[in-house]
């Protein structure tokens, strides 16, 4: 059972630990850091791409949106393909309060006006979001020629607004995009092998499991830099950005391509088209258990975040060896975090403030002695020690809150370690 133990607990330290200070390698292909935000319900009326190739691909399919925000940056996979024919991936943020709901015709004038091309020609028209949705953000890419380019423009919505063309890449590149005005450092590549996901028609599809795509790293400050969960609304388009697809993430629930953008309202479609990014962080750092000699890896470390007195999140986490920790998805606000581990004392860190990054260097180091697990080291943690002296393992008398030291045994050496802490008080 103690060799059973050990694994599962070297297996969460590698789960807290590894992936601490890791962001997603932009290359157009899934990263284990992605969370799943949306998944295809709806066949692709653009083509079920069947060539396998980076770069070419001869149909246009949304399957499924990877997401996840590390240090300030939107990581983003839009899984599926786009047909190398210049069809255009739209791509609109909802990330602050106003913005709009239906898009007006004087935005800025941005991929030779196919930003106003979807917009409201003056007859008021113009594509409506579903209720609730109001873009703030657009990013369009698209890409086809020989050699292959991908390209990429982006617009805050608006008038007067801003326009950009961001520039271009090649397929499976690094996103690092040229020849282009980009001051937000936006990345973009594309991994076209899909021949999975959904296949082409109207009806109902899935498009689960497909890995490549459009990948892009967006930092936050490039869309309005949110403070909370925000809104992105995805869709495939014709090559004048004037005939829509019925890809779209969150899907449309089956059913032909949508066609003219400015007769599309998605509020009358059933269900919502867009999908929601949480804004979360992690926390991390180092713990010392003062005075252990065992494997700090298999000691559960139970960790607690609160607001306002309130606890509002606990759980239990595991270190590396070296004793480095990470606590993932916490959203942003101001804690006290507080750890507290069988036979050391809590500490509780308040005030941290976690916002638009993660926390790192959250080192903290807990004090030995308190056997009883009441947070403080008294006569009854003597008492205890005293009980247990001289056991070892499968004994009777055997605690193993009283073997402070780590050593599989109760020695003067824990006496040792509880007399030097003798009266401490642990933070409540």
């Amino acid at each position: 059972m103690m060799r059973i133990v050990s694994v599962v607990a070297l297996a969460l330290s590698a789960l807290f630990v590894t992936d601490a200070f890791a962001q997603p390698v932009i290359d157009g292909y899934w990263d284990d850091r992605y969370k799943i935000l949306a998944v295809q319900d709806t066949q692709t009326g653009f083509g079920d791409s069947n060539l396998g190739m980076v770069d070419y691909a001869n149909g246009s399919e949304l399957d499924v949106a990877y997401g996840v925000v590390h240090n300030g940056v939107l990581y983003l996979l839009l899984a599926g393909n786009l047909e190398s024919n210049f069809n255009k991936l739209e791509i609109f943020f909802d990330t602050g309060p106003g913005g709009q709901n239906r898009l007006r015709g004087d935005n800025p004038d941005v991929d030779f006006n196919g930003l106003n091309r979807m917009g409201d020609d003056g007859s008021g028209n113009g594509l409506t979001f579903d209720p609730g949705f109001g873009a703030d953000f657009w990013i369009g890419v698209t890409g086809g020629g020989s050699p292959y380019r991908l390209y990429a423009n982006y617009a805050e919505l608006g008038n007067p607004g801003v326009g950009l063309y961001l520039g271009n890449t090649g397929a499976v590149s690094d996103g690092v995009l040229v020849d282009g005005n980009n001051p937000f450092g936006i990345r973009v590549t594309i991994d076209n092998r899909n021949i999975g996901g959904v296949t082409a028609g109207f009806g109902p599809g899935i498009g689960l499991d497909v890995r490549t795509g459009v990948e892009m790293a967006i930092p936050l400050s490039a869309i309005g830099n949110p403070t909370g969960p925000f809104k992105v609304c995805v869709f495939i388009n014709g090559l004048f950005h004037d005939y829509l697809s019925n890809q779209v993430l969150a899907g449309i629930g089956g059913g032909g391509n949508l066609g003219e953008p400015r007769q599309v309202n998605f509020g009358s479609i059933p269900g919502e088209q867009y999908f929601i990014v949480p804004l979360s962080y992690r926390i991390s750092g180092t713990i010392e258990l003062r005075e252990f000699g065992g494997v700090i890896a298999r000691v559960p470390i139970v960790y607690e975040l609160r607001q306002g007195g309130v606890s509002v999140r606990s759980g239990v986490l595991y270190t590396s060896d070296a004793g480095q920790y990470t606590i993932p998805d916490v959203q942003s606000g101001t804690y006290d975090v507080a750890f507290k581990a069988s036979h050391w004392l809590r500490v509780v860190v308040p005030d941290l403030v976690v916002t638009n990054a993660d926390l790192t260097g959250l080192d903290v180091a807990l004090t030995n002695g308190d056997v009883d697990g009441d947070n403080e080291v008294t006569l009854f943690d003597f008492g205890a020690l005293v009980a247990a002296f001289g056991s070892v393992p499968g004994d009777d008398s055997w605690n193993a809150e009283a073997d402070l030291d780590g050593d599989m045994e109760v020695t003067l050496f824990d006496f040792g370690v509880l007399v030097s802490n003798f009266g401490a008080i642990g933070d409540e």
